[in-house]
């Protein structure tokens, strides 16, 4: 049986990690206290962007946000989801 090379570990506990900072700090700036059960819109999420944007934060560094929001390991924390009517 194949296991899970040392460096695959790594690197899945350091996405982890971003995850939860992204999250974290996706919280704070739409003023709610981080929890596992927080859903953000794409709005909210192009907001917290468009923030960075202004602040001139690196593409590379946006683009890290958006990837740990797609790739959220953390089940049940979402950085979008689409609105019901």
């Amino acid at each position: 049986m194949a296991g899970v090379s040392q460096s695959e570990t790594t690197w899945h506990d350091q996405r982890d990690k971003w995850a939860k900072i992204w999250f974290e700090k996706l919280s704070r700036f739409h003023g709610r206290k981080p929890q596992a059960t927080w859903e953000f819109t794409a709005d909210d999420v192009i907001a917290f962007l468009r923030d960075h944007l202004r602040r001139k934060t690196p593409g590379w560094k946006r683009l890290k946000i958006v990837h740990a929001g797609i790739c959220d390991p953390l089940r049940g924390r979402r950085f979008t989801t689409n609105k019901t009517p």
